[in-house]
C-alpha cells in the first residue's frame, strides 16, 4: 500500500464521497425550503404594504406637521387607519409612516404600535433607523420590501415594506413603513435546518469508520506533519525541516507525498539561503533610507529656516517703504506728478510683498497648514472694492472692464474676506494681464438655497490669448505659466495654484473653459451662510479719510529696534493726534511703560538686549501695567511667531509692512476710539 500513487488512495476512501453527497442533498433540501419560505413572506408583506397604503389619505397625512396636530381630525383618522391595517394581520409587530426632509433625513408623522395601543406620539422626531432602504424606497417609487431580515435586541425577526404615500397629483407625501414579525418563518427554518442535518450526521456517521484508518494512516498524518513544518517557516523558524524520522519514512515512498516531502526540505533550504541574503539587504536599505530622510528633514528645515528669514528680510524695509507711502499720501499739499509718484511706490511695493506672500502660502500649502478665517462680510462693498481696482487696472491698459453682479446679490455672508479677495484680484489680474482687445466682464450670480444659504457662482471672463488644450493641463501647477511669454515674466507662476488651493479650502473646485485665441473663463461656486452682523465690516470698506478721534488724547508707547520702523508708526499716527513716545528694545520699553502708563503698546518681536516676546511676559507679570493692550508687529508673519506673541501676553498680531488701515482697526478696538472722517 506505500507503493500506491495519491490517487490511489483517494479512490480507496470513495466513503467520503458519499458523506459529501448526503450533504449536498440536505443542503439542497434546506435551501430550497428556505429561499421558498422567506419569499413567500415578502410577498405578503409586500401585498399587505400595496393594499394598506391606498387607505392613507395623503392630504391629511402632508397637513401632520407637529406634536400639537395630534388631537386634529386629520391625524386621528389616519391613525385609525394605521389601527385598522395592524388589526387584519396580527404578526405586524409595528406601523407608522415617515416623511422626508430637505436635509434628506426622515421625520416620523404618524405611529402605531399594538404593545403600547399606539400611545407614543413620535411627530417631528427623526427616525434613526438605517436610511439606505428607504432611500431605496424614495428611488424607487413603489411598495418595496427589504431583501434582509432584522434581529431585534428582543430576539425578534423583523422584515420591513415600504410604500411611497401619493396625492392624486402622484406628489409623494410620505412613506408608509410596516415591520413585520417572521419569527414563525425562523422557526420553521430551524426545524428543517435540524432535519437536514441530523440526516446528514447519520450518512456522514456511516462512512467515517470505514475511512478513518485509511485516511489516518496513509493521507492525514503525513500532510499534519508537513503543515507542522510549513508553520514553523511561516513564524520565521526559518530552519525548519521535516524531522528525519519522518523524512526518512516518506523519502522511501514513491507517490505523491514522497516527492512532496523531498520539495519541501528542498525549498526550506533555499529558503534559508534566501532569507539571510534578504536580511542582509534590508538592512542595508534601511540604513540608505535613514540618511535619506536626515537629509529630506535637513533641507526641510534648511528651506523653512530660508523662508522665514527671507519674509523677515524681505518685509523689514519694505514697512518703511510702504508706511512712507502711506504717510505721504496723507500729506497735504502735494502736486499731482507727486502723488503720482508716491502711489507708483506703493503699488510697486504692494506688488513686491504679493509675490512674498505667494511664496509664504505656497509654503503653508505644502506643509498643509493653509487655513481660512471665516467673518462676517458686507459683500457688495468687498467686490464693489476689488471691481474698481481691476476697472482701473483695465483703464491704465486701455480696454474695457465690466461688472456684474447678480440683483439679488446677499448683503451679508460669511466668509474669509482676505482669502476671497486674494482670489478675485489673481483671476482678474490675470485675465487684464493677458487680454490687449476686447475686455474683461465679472460675473456674480447667487441662488438662494432651500438651507437658507447662498449658493454664489464668480466667474471671470475675457477676450484673451486664450490657453491650449496642453497648457490647461498644467496651469494648476505651482511655478507653470502659460500664455504670451513676455507676460510670464509679471508674476511667480504660484497665483493659480494658490487659488485652486483656497478655493479647495471652500469645499469647491476652480474650472477653467478656453479656447486658444480667443479667451477664456475661469469660475468656481461656492455655498456661503448668510450673515446678520456684517456691520461692523462696513466701516472698515469706506474710502473716507480719517483725520482724528473724539474724545482725550491717547499715549502710544512704540518699541522697535530699527529707527525706521519707529518712524513710520511715530509719523502715522501723531497727525491723528496721539501722544506717541518711541524706545529701541524691550527693556527701554518696560521703564518707559512704568514711567508714562501709556493707553496702548505697539512693539517689535526680535529685538537686541530684551526682545518682545520677554518684554510682553514682565509686563504682565506688573500688577500697575498688566492691563495695558499691547499689539504685537513683527515681519516674521508665520503663525507659530503670531501664537507665541500672544501666549507672550500680546492682546493682537500687526504685520509688518503695516497697513494704516489694519492699526487703525486694532486702535479702535482696543482703546473704544470713535473717529473723525474727513
Amino acid at each position: 500500500m506505500r507503493n500506491w500513487n495519491l490517487s490511489t488512495k483517494i479512490i480507496a476512501s470513495y466513503s467520503v464521497l458519499i458523506a459529501v453527497m448526503a450533504g449536498t442533498i440536505a443542503s439542497g433540501m434546506y435551501w430550497q425550503f428556505y429561499s421558498s419560505q422567506r419569499q413567500a413572506i415578502r410577498n405578503r408583506l409586500l401585498a399587505i404594504v400595496s393594499l394598506a397604503v391606498p387607505q392613507i389619505d395623503s392630504d391629511y397625512h402632508g397637513l401632520v406637521l407637529s406634536r400639537s396636530d395630534r388631537t386634529s381630525a386629520f391625524y386621528k383618522i389616519n391613525q385609525d387607519r394605521l389601527v385598522a391595517i395592524q388589526a387584519t394581520s396580527p404578526d405586524i409587530k409595528r406601523i407608522y409612516t415617515v416623511r422626508q426632509q430637505p436635509n434628506k433625513k426622515f421625520v416620523y408623522v404618524l405611529n402605531y404600535d399594538p404593545a403600547d395601543q399606539g400611545k407614543t406620539v413620535l411627530i417631528g422626531m427623526d427616525y434613526t433607523k438605517s436610511l439606505d432602504n428607504l432611500y431605496a424606497a424614495v428611488a424607487r417609487n413603489t411598495p418595496f420590501v427589504e431583501p434582509e431580515f432584522h434581529q431585534t435586541a428582543n430576539g425578534e425577526t423583523i422584515l420591513y415594506g415600504y410604500a411611497p404615500i401619493t396625492n392624486l397629483q402622484g406628489r409623494v407625501n410620505g412613506f408608509l413603513v410596516v415591520e413585520l414579525d417572521a419569527s414563525s418563518v425562523l422557526r420553521q427554518e430551524y426545524s428543517v435546518a435540524a432535519f437536514a442535518l441530523v440526516t446528514f450526521l447519520g450518512v456522514l456517521l456511516l462512512t467515517v469508520v470505514l475511512v478513518r484508518w485509511l485516511s489516518r494512516s496513509l493521507v492525514v498524518l503525513p500532510i499534519l506533519q508537513l503543515n507542522s513544518a510549513a508553520k514553523q517557516l511561516e513564524r520565521g523558524n526559518w530552519d525548519a525541516t521535516l524531522p528525519s524520522d519522518v523524512y526518512d519514512g516518506l523519502r522511501l515512498r514513491t507517490d505523491e507525498l514522497g516527492e512532496l516531502s523531498a520539495s519541501f526540505n528542498s525549498m526550506a533550504k533555499q529558503l534559508q539561503t534566501s532569507f539571510a541574503t534578504l536580511e542582509q539587504k534590508v538592512e542595508e536599505r534601511t540604513l540608505q533610507l535613514a540618511e535619506a530622510k536626515e537629509k529630506a528633514d535637513t533641507a526641510n528645515l534648511a528651506k523653512s529656516e530660508f523662508l522665514a528669514n527671507m519674509s523677515h528680510e524681505l518685509r523689514t524695509p519694505l514697512n518703511g517703504i510702504l508706511g512712507y507711502a502711506q504717510i505721504l499720501q496723507n500729506s497735504e499739499p502735494l502736486t499731482e506728478r507727486a502723488k503720482k509718484g508716491v502711489d507708483i511706490i506703493y503699488q510697486c511695493g504692494n506688488h513686491l510683498l504679493n509675490l512674498i506672500n505667494d511664496v509664504l502660502d505656497l509654503a503653508k500649502i505644502e506643509a498643509h497648514k493653509l487655513e481660512l478665517y471665516p467673518s462676517d462680510v458686507y459683500l457688495p462693498a468687498l467686490l464693489e472694492g476689488v471691481a474698481e481696482m481691476m476697472r482701473v487696472r483695465a483703464g491704465q491698459k486701455g480696454i474695457p472692464f465690466t461688472y456684474q453682479p447678480d440683483s439679488n446679490l446677499p448683503i451679508g455672508i460669511t466668509v474669509d474676506e482676505k482669502r476671497l479677495r486674494q482670489v478675485l484680484i489673481n483671476l482678474l489680474g490675470n485675465a487684464i494681464k493677458f487680454t490687449d482687445e476686447g475686455g474683461v466682464t465679472f460675473r456674480v450670480k447667487t441662488q438662494k438655497l432651500e438651507t437658507g444659504t447662498y449658493q454664489i457662482r464668480f466667474q471671470v471672463e475675457d477676450t484673451g490669448v486664450g490657453i491650449s488644450p496642453s497648457g490647461l493641463t498644467k496651469i494648476f501647477q505651482p511655478f507653470e505659466q502659460v500664455g504670451d511669454v513676455k507676460k510670464q515674466g509679471e508674476g511667480t507662476g504660484l497665483g493659480l495654484a494658490i487659488s485652486q488651493q483656497i478655493v479647495s479650502l471652500m469645499h469647491s473646485t476652480l474650472n477653467v473653459e478656453s479656447q486658444l485665441g480667443k479667451g477664456s473663463t475661469f469660475w468656481f461656486e461656492v455655498e456661503l451662510a448668510e450673515a446678520k452682523e456684517w456691520a461692523a465690516s462696513l466701516r472698515t470698506t469706506k474710502q473716507e479719510k480719517i483725520t482724528g478721534f473724539q474724545g482725550s488724547k491717547r499715549q502710544v508707547l512704540v518699541i522697535d529696534d530699527r529707527w525706521e520702523n519707529r518712524s513710520v508708526l511715530v509719523n502715522l499716527l501723531k497727525p491723528l493726534g496721539f501722544v506717541v513716545t518711541a524706545v529701541s528694545n524691550g527693556r527701554e520699553g518696560l521703564d518707559k511703560a512704568k514711567e508714562i502708563h501709556p493707553d496702548l503698546i505697539i512693539t517689535d518681536l526680535m529685538m537686541p538686549e530684551m526682545d518682545g516676546y520677554e518684554m510682553l511676559r514682565q509686563l504682565r507679570q506688573i500688577p500697575e501695567l498688566k492691563n495695558i493692550p499691547a499689539i504685537a508687529s513683527s515681519a516674521s508673519v508665520f503663525e507659530s511667531n503670531q501664537n507665541e506673541s500672544i501666549t507672550a501676553g500680546a492682546d493682537a498680531f500687526l504685520p509688518k509692512p503695516v497697513e494704516a488701515p489694519a492699526l487703525l482697526k486694532l486702535l479702535e478696538k482696543y482703546l473704544s476710539l470713535q473717529w473723525i472722517y474727513e
